[in-house]
C-alpha cells in the first residue's frame, strides 16, 4: 500500500528571532529570513498585513542586514519515510512580529 511511503507533516508556531537576507519593498512576496533558533535560512511571506503595509509605506525604518526582527512564526516539517531524505520546513510564514532590534554596530547597545 502507498500509505507505507507517505512521510509526516507537523505544524509548529514558535516565537523566533530573525535576520532578514531579502526584504519586500512592494506586494506580497516572499521574503528571505536566516532563523536565530533554528538556525536555518527560510522564505516565507508575512501575513502580519498591518505591519507589512506599514513597512512597505515608509512607516517603518528599512531593516538592515545586521537587525533582527522578534517574530511569532508558523511552519510545517515534514518528515520522509525512513531512508527517503531530511526533513523539511515548509509554508513559513510570518504572522506576527512584535519588534524590531537595530543594531548600529554599537555593541554596548546591543540587549543580551
Amino acid at each position: 500500500p502507498r500509505e507505507m511511503f507517505l512521510g509526516s507533516t507537523e505544524s509548529i508556531e514558535l516565537n523566533d528571532k530573525l535576520y532578514v537576507t531579502v526584504s519586500v519593498n512592494e506586494g506580497n512576496s516572499v521574503w528571505s529570513f536566516r532563523s536565530i533558533s533554528l538556525d536555518k535560512r527560510l522564505s516565507g511571506r508575512i501575513t502580519h498585513k498591518e505591519w507589512l503595509e506599514r513597512y512597505q509605506d515608509g512607516l517603518i525604518p528599512a531593516i538592515g542586514p545586521k537587525d533582527i526582527i522578534d517574530a511569532k512564526i508558523t511552519f510545517d516539517i515534514y518528515t520522509p519515510p525512513k531512508g527517503k531524505g531530511q526533513p523539511q520546513i515548509r509554508n513559513l510564514k510570518v504572522i506576527n512580529i512584535s519588534n524590531i532590534q537595530r543594531n548600529n554596530g554599537l555593541q554596548y547597545e546591543l540587549d543580551t
